[in-house]
């Protein structure tokens, strides 16, 4: 049977192995959020871009209604 020194010292090695591999872990995951972060501000951007056509797109369609309904106004008003 192991001393009680002996034992220590082991758990002590464990101890700090698992304290390695949190610290390993703690940066992974920092990473993954820095990477995640740089892809929702892609798809931001990409947001954005169809935002401003969808704006285009409704105007367009805002000022055909209205070229319409002035024709049908001036029409129905002679």
């Amino acid at each position: 049977m192991p001393s009680v020194e002996e034992r220590v010292a082991w758990l002590e090695g464990r101890v700090s192995e698992h304290a390695s591999a949190i610290g390993k872990l703690r940066s992974d995951v920092r990473e993954l959020r820095a990477e995640m972060i740089h892809r929702f501000e892609q798809i931001d951007r990409r947001f954005e871009h169809v935002d401003n056509r969808f704006n285009l797109v409704i105007g367009l369609q805002f000022t055909t209604l209205l070229a319409v309904f002035g024709v049908v106004l001036a029409a129905y008003l002679r």
